[in-house]
C-alpha cells in the first residue's frame, strides 16, 4: 500500500487529499522514503518539501530546457541561474549542480558562476554584436558590460562566428570575419576595415594643404586613432596608389599635408634662404621627415644649390653664417670666450658640431689675430683664447683655497665642490655660459685646484688647531691647575676643606662647560671625531656634578664624606683623556705664568672701577694670596678674612691691622675713599712685584 501511494507520486499531481483523510502524515512519508529509497533506485532525488521526488532523467530534462530559454513558462529568458533551476524543481541546489552540464568552447550557451546564459539569450547578443559592428568597431569589455557578458562566454561567440566566417559557412561572407585591434580589445569586421580605408583614401587624395582626415564625424570619434593612422600610413607607403604626402596626429586628429604642398612650401622656404630673409630651416618646419625614404638633406639639396648651407637637418643662409662669425669674433676680442649658441631647439647635436667645424674655419681663414683660439666642449662649441683660459685657472685655484677655509666647509670636506666653483666663475664672467666654464675645468686644472684646495685646507686646520690648543691650555688646562694648586697651598684644614669643595663644583658646574661652549662658538670643535669625545667629557663632568652635589634624600646627602682629592683626580684625568684626543698636550710653566697673568690683569682692571667695599675687600685678599703663592683661589665673600689670617706672617703686622680694619669698614659699609684707594693700589703694587719675580725666574718653552 505504501509502495503504491510512493508509485504514485512519481506520476502527474493528484488532487490533493483532505487532512482527515491522509493515510501517513508527511513525516511518516519521509522516513519510508529513506527506508525503501534503496528498492526504488539510486536515481531519483527527495524534493525540499518532503512532499515527493524527482527522477535523474526529469532533471535532466527541465536543465536542457532552462538552457534553452530559462525556466519561465511564458517568456524566454536570456539569463537563469542554478539556485532558480533548482527552486522551480523544489530541489537542493547541489543535486542541480551535480547534474548540469560542462561547459565546453563552441557551446551556444554559456556559464559563470551561479549564473547561465540561456542559448535563447546567446542568440539575441550575437544579433547585438553583429549590428553594432556594421556600425563601427567595439571594444570587448564595453560590449560585454552592456550585455551583462562575461569576457570568456564574448571570447567563444567571437571563436564560432570567425568559424562561421571561413569559406562562407552557414551563409556568412569572409569579408565579415572580425579583426582584433589594441592588443585584441577592439574588433572590427573586414568590411567595415574596407570601407574605413576608401573612406580614408578619398579624403586624402581631395586634400591640397594640410588636412584633417580623422574624426571628421562624431561616430567617428568611436574608432581608434591608431587604427587610422595606420591605415593612412599604409595608403602613402603601399606603391599602389599616387597618394604622397606626410600623416601625422595632432592631439584626437590625424592630419594629411600632400606632397605637392610639401614642394611649395619647401620651395618658398628656400628661397627666403637664399636671400636672406630667412636664417635657417630645419626638417620640422617642412615636415618632410616621412616623405618615402628621403632624408631631409636630400629633400633639399637640389633645389637650395650654392643658395645656403645644408647639414643633416638643417639648412642656414650665408647670411646667418656670417652673423655668427661676426658675433664670435666679437666675444672673443672683448671677452675672450664664445659659445656657439643652440639656435633652434630642432637642431640635432650632429649638426651643431657641423656648424662649428664651420664657424672655427671661417675664423681661422680671417686676417684677425686669433691664433691663439681653441675649442672646447662635446660639441666642439666653445672658442676660447689661451689668455682667457689662463685666467679662469688663476681664478679656479683662488676660489678652491678660498673654498677649503669657508665656514661652509668646517675644514673637514675633503673634496672640491665644482658645482660652487662653476657658479662663481660664472657669476663673475657676465656673457660666458655655465657649460664653457665647465668645459674649462680640464683635467690638468681640475688637479691644480685641488692641490690648491688641499694645501689650504691643512693650513687651516693647522691654524684652527694651534689656535684651540693655545684657547684649551690656558683658559682649561692651566686654569684648572692654578686653582687646584691654590687649594693645595691652603694650611687651615677647615678652610682647605670647604674651598676644595667650592673650587671642584665651579670647575665641574661653570668653568669647563663654558670653555667647551666657548671652543664650539669659534667653530674649533668640528668633525665626529670632536664631537665624540666632547660627548664623553660632558659625561664624564655629568658623573663628577653627581658626586659633588647628589640629589637631596641620598645616602651621601645625609652625611657621606666626598673623596674631594678623588674627584680632583678623575678631573684632571678626563681634562688629560679629551687633550690627548684632540692632540694637545699639558701646559707648560709659560703656558701657567701668561694665564695666571691674564688672570690677575682681569681682576685688576674689574677692581679699578670698584665701588661695593665687600666685593674690594675680597678681591685684595684674593690678589694677594695669588701673588704671595702659587695657583690661585676662587672664594666668595664670607672666606675673605680666614684667607686674610693665611697671609698674616706675609703682611706684616702694620698691614694686617689695616687690614683687618678694612675687613670691618667693608662688613658695616663704611669704608673711606681712601681706604678703597689704597686697597686699589696695594692690588696693583702686588700685582706689579708678581711680575718682576716672574721675570727673574727661569721660564721654559710652555710644554712640560
Amino acid at each position: 500500500m505504501a509502495f503504491a501511494r510512493l508509485k504514485g507520486l512519481v506520476k502527474a499531481p493528484k488532487p490533493p487529499v483532505a487532512a482527515e483523510e491522509a493515510i501517513f502524515s508527511d513525516e511518516e512519508i519521509r522516513k519510508i522514503y529513506q527506508a525503501l529509497v534503496p528498492h526504488i533506485s539510486s536515481q531519483t532525488f527527495l524534493l525540499q518539501s518532503h512532499k515527493g521526488i524527482r527522477t535523474t532523467s526529469q532533471v535532466l530534462g527541465a536543465i536542457e530546457k532552462a538552457i534553452k530559454s530559462g525556466t519561465s513558462e511564458n517568456l524566454p529568458e536570456r539569463f537563469t541561474s542554478i539556485t532558480t533551476i533548482a527552486k522551480s524543481l523544489d530541489l537542493a541546489n547541489e543535486v542541480v549542480e551535480n547534474l548540469f552540464p560542462s561547459w565546453k568552447a563552441g557551446d551556444t550557451w554559456g556559464r559563470s558562476g551561479d549564473v547561465i546564459f540561456t542559448q535563447h539569450g546567446y542568440t539575441q547578443v550575437s544579433k547585438e554584436l553583429l549590428d553594432q559592428l556594421e556600425k563601427a568597431p567595439l571594444k570587448k569589455r564595453t560590449f560585454c558590460e552592456q550585455q551583462r557578458l562575461s569576457l570568456e562566454i564574448l571570447e567563444s561567440m567571437i571563436a564560432q562566428y570567425q568559424d562561421s566566417c571561413m569559406d562562407g559557412k552557414n551563409g556568412i561572407p569572409s569579408e565579415y570575419r572580425l579583426e582584433m585591434w589594441e592588443r585584441g580589445d577592439y574588433m572590427f569586421t573586414g568590411k567595415f576595415r574596407d570601407s574605413l580605408k576608401e573612406t580614408i583614401s578619398g579624403r586624402m587624395a581631395a586634400a591640397v594643404e594640410p588636412t584633417r582626415i580623422f574624426p571628421t564625424t562624431k561616430d567617428e570619434s568611436m574608432i581608434p586613432q591608431l587604427l587610422v593612422s595606420k591605415i593612412a600610413i599604409e595608403l602613402i607607403s603601399s606603391g599602389t596608389n599616387t597618394l604622397r604626402g606626410r600623416v601625422w596626429v595632432d592631439g584626437p586628429a590625424i592630419r594629411f599635408t600632400p606632397y605637392d604642398y610639401l614642394l611649395g612650401q619647401r620651395d618658398s622656404f628656400l628661397q627666403e634662404i637664399k636671400n636672406g630673409k630667412r636664417d635657417f630651416l630645419t626638417d620640422s618646419d617642412i615636415l618632410a621627415i616621412d616623405i618615402e625614404a628621403q632624408g631631409f638633406r636630400e629633400f633639399i639639396a637640389s633645389p637650395l644649390g650654392d643658395g645656403g648651407i645644408p647639414f643633416e637637418r638643417v639648412a642656414i643662409s650665408h647670411k646667418f653664417l656670417e652673423k655668427t662669425v661676426s658675433n664670435t669674433h666679437m666675444a672673443l676680442e672683448t671677452r675672450g670666450a664664445a659659445s656657439l649658441a643652440v639656435f633652434s631647439p630642432d637642431v640635432s647635436i650632429q649638426d651643431l658640431a657641423a656648424l662649428s667645424d664651420k664657424v672655427f674655419e671661417t675664423l681661422q681663414r680671417s686676417e684677425s689675430d686669433l691664433g691663439d683660439v681653441y675649442r672646447t666642449g662635446r660639441l666642439r662649441e666653445h672658442y676660447v683664447r689661451k689668455s682667457y683660459h689662463e685666467s679662469v685657472k688663476s681664478e679656479v685655484i683662488q676660489l678652491a683655497e678660498a673654498q677649503a677655509t669657508s665656514p661652509q666647509t668646517k675644514m673637514i670636506a675633503s673634496k672640491v665642490s665644482w658645482p660652487l666653483i662653476v657658479d662663481s666663475v660664472h657669476k663673475t664672467r657676465k656673457g660666458v655660459s655655465e657649460t664653457l666654464i665647465s668645459s674649462l675645468l680640464s683635467p690638468s686644472i681640475q688637479l691644480s685646484a685641488a692641490n690648491a684646495y688641499t694645501l689650504a685646507l691643512q693650513s687651516a686646520q693647522e691654524k684652527s688647531q694651534n689656535a684651540f690648543s693655545k684657547f684649551w691650555s690656558t683658559k682649561c688646562l692651566a686654569r684648572t691647575r692654578l686653582y687646584l694648586q691654590g687649594i693645595a697651598g691652603l694650611r687651615d684644614a677647615r678652610l682647605k676643606k670647604e674651598l676644595h669643595r667650592v673650587t671642584l663644583v665651579f670647575l665641574v658646574e661653570k668653568t669647563v662647560p663654558d670653555v667647551i661652549r666657548r671652543a664650539e662658538e669659534a667653530d674649533y670643535l668640528h668633525g665626529r671625531a670632536h664631537v665624540r669625545v666632547v660627548d664623553i667629557l660632558e659625561r664624564q663632568l655629568s658623573a663628577l656634578e653627581a658626586n659633588l652635589t647628589p640629589p637631596s634624600g641620598s645616602p651621601r646627602a645625609a652625611g657621606e664624606e666626598v673623596d674631594l682629592n678623588g674627584v680632583a683626580e678623575m678631573l684632571e684625568d678626563a681634562l688629560s683623556s679629551f687633550s690627548r684626543a684632540v692632540g694637545i698636550e699639558a701646559p707648560g710653566l709659560a703656558i701657567m705664568i701668561e694665564a695666571k697673568r691674564t688672570h690677575l690683569h682681569d681682576t685688576m682692571t674689574s677692581t679699578d672701577k670698584e665701588t661695593e667695599p665687600a666685593r674690594l675687600f675680597l678681591k685684595l685678599v684674593l690678589v694677594l694670596i695669588a701673588c704671595y703663592r702659587e695657583g690661585v683661589v676662587h672664594a666668595s665673600g664670607r672666606f675673605a678674612p680666614k684667607l686674610m689670617k693665611e697671609m698674616q706672617e706675609k703682611l706684616g703686622e702694620e698691614t694686617y691691622d689695616w687690614m683687618r680694619d678694612l675687613r670691618d669698614a667693608a662688613r658695616t659699609g663704611t669704608m673711606k675713599p681712601e681706604d678703597m684707594e689704597r686697597a686699589k693700589k696695594m692690588i696693583r703694587d702686588a700685582i706689579a712685584d708678581w711680575e718682576k719675580g716672574v721675570k727673574t725666574s727661569p721660564v721654559d718653552d710652555g710644554i712640560d
